[in-house]
């Protein structure tokens, strides 16, 4: 028995050790790479937006879709495809184990596993909103304290110190009321498909144990599956985490693609552009210098170039 496992047992540990050192040498650096043509890509697209589309969505709310986007879609494709291998064969072994002792119970963990993975990908796409949501009020807020940050000199010279804090404090209670609603989701969604897993480990420890206490079952037997369980139930945790996270991203690029693919709009959704600006009476003095520079009156016209 020795002289024919240990030769399997060492060929799929070298598989493995393989096949992880790949992905850890190649995979990870494609997701990289496909990352950053991605975003140049979509920095491309954005850029032949007319100037009436532009004005219509936040430069923040863009630039932080495009991350989503761009940061996402090459890491979710690698760790699907080995997530998936894992879980599959975990499960199989699994299920091929259990239908050994019994096969209405093999059924039965089955039926319960199609239950959660349907039920995640319900819940995944209610919270799918809430997450938009959320990246929405945090691109506004971050493009906020950006602006006011990198103009801090300006900010105070101006004196308007106080009312920057203000509108970064109210930003912020907004944004904190949106991490609310997403986390009491997340919360409830957790605690449902945790109960789902217990009432599978239940059910299925309850029979082992007669089966135990009727010496049908020896105890290691018991003590082994339990440790599978707690093995499919990493890996079912993990799909349905990477169900929320696809479904996630596939919003965020059905957004991004509403966007780019926008036309010119008119009527009363679009942008008016300011035909002249005209300035009176402008004083400037620049740093130390005593002499002010005076401008009594300036304008520029649209489409005109003035230096």
């Amino acid at each position: 028995l020795l002289s024919r496992l240990l030769p399997i047992l060492i060929t799929c540990l070298g598989a493995s050790l393989f096949l992880q050192w790949c992905l850890r040498n190649w995979g990870e650096c494609l997701t990289g790479w496909y990352g950053n043509e991605l975003r140049l890509s979509l920095f491309r697209q954005t850029e032949r937006l007319d100037a009436d589309t532009l004005a219509l969505h936040h430069s923040g709310y863009l630039a932080s879709l495009i991350g989503q986007v761009a940061g996402s879609i090459g890491t979710l494709s690698s760790n699907m495809v080995w997530l998936c291998g894992h879980l599959i064969t975990t499960l199989t072994l699994f299920v091929y184990w259990t239908s050994r002792e019994s096969i209405s119970l093999a059924i039965v963990n089955l039926i319960i596993f199609s239950i959660f993975v349907t039920i995640s990908v319900v819940l995944s796409r209610k919270i799918v909103p809430l997450a938009d949501e959320k990246n929405t009020f945090q691109a506004l807020l971050m493009e906020r304290f950006i602006d006011f940050l990198v103009n801090i000199s300006t900010v105070k010279k101006l004196g308007i110190v106080d009312w920057a804090e203000n509108k970064l404090r109210d930003d912020s209670r907004v944004m904190d009321r949106s991490i609310a609603r997403f986390q009491r989701f997340h919360a409830n969604r957790w605690a449902i498909l945790h109960a789902i897993f217990y009432t599978s480990l239940i059910t299925t420890i309850a029979f082992l144990l007669y089966q135990v206490e009727q010496g049908l079952v020896s105890p290691s037997i018991f003590i082994l599956f339990i440790a599978g369980f707690a093995r499919v139930q990493n890996y079912a945790e993990r799909l349905s985490e990477m169900i929320k996270s696809l479904l996630e991203t596939n919003a965020y690029v059905t957004k991004l693609e509403g966007i780019l693919a926008t036309e010119r709009r008119h009527g009363d959704k679009a942008v008016t552009l300011v035909g002249k600006i005209e300035c009176i009476h402008l004083r400037h003095r620049f740093g130390e210098r005593r002499q002010d520079i005076l401008i009594p009156h300036f304008q520029v016209s649209a489409g005109e170039r003035v230096l």
